[in-house]
């Protein structure tokens, strides 16, 4: 009987640092998303990526205004 409270207990125990360990987790990961948000890496990946998007779609247009004799 006490055997089987204790296992219980420990059980118990063992779910709630579980639970700890995923929350910390979590936030950590938060924590490191918001920081690389606010980063300026990620500001120069985001001007990259802008960049290399207008010039495709500039050169899209430039293509289909050839193609139509302008």
């Amino acid at each position: 009987m006490r055997l089987q409270e204790e296992i219980k207990e420990v059980e118990e125990e063992a779910e709630e640092k579980i639970k700890r360990v995923q929350e910390e987790a979590e936030s950590s990961w938060e924590k490191r998303k918001e920081d690389f948000l606010k980063s300026d890496e990620f500001d120069r990946l985001c001007a990259t990526r802008a960049l290399s998007i207008f010039q495709k779609g500039f050169d899209g247009c430039l293509a289909q205004i050839r193609d139509n004799g302008y």
